[in-house]
């Protein structure tokens, strides 16, 4: 079985980088972004990592609330996550 994060993984880091472009005084629309992001992804009714892993990322992009920037992210991740699962069962 793939080991992929739960949305409400993905929705803590959307959480965390909030905090962080507040605390640099970023575009207060792209902070907004980043925070409405969160909850449609912690509340998606399917696993959206599985998305990315299973090459469906027009049902990412389709999510409510969900841009570019926040798609990139979770792409991103879930690239990181597969990596080191990978490398893991090598071991």
């Amino acid at each position: 079985m793939l080991d992929v994060e739960t949305n409400s993984q993905i929705a803590q880091v959307l959480n965390r980088i909030v905090e962080l472009l507040e605390a640099e005084h970023a575009n207060p629309f792209r902070v907004c972004a980043y925070r409405d992001g969160a909850p449609t992804i912690r509340n998606a009714d399917q696993l959206v990592a599985e998305f990315v892993h299973n090459k469906q990322l027009d049902h990412l992009d389709g999510l409510r609330n969900i841009g570019s920037g926040i798609s990139a992210v979770v792409r991103g991740r879930e690239i990181e996550n597969q990596a080191y699962y990978n490398a893991s069962a090598k071991h």
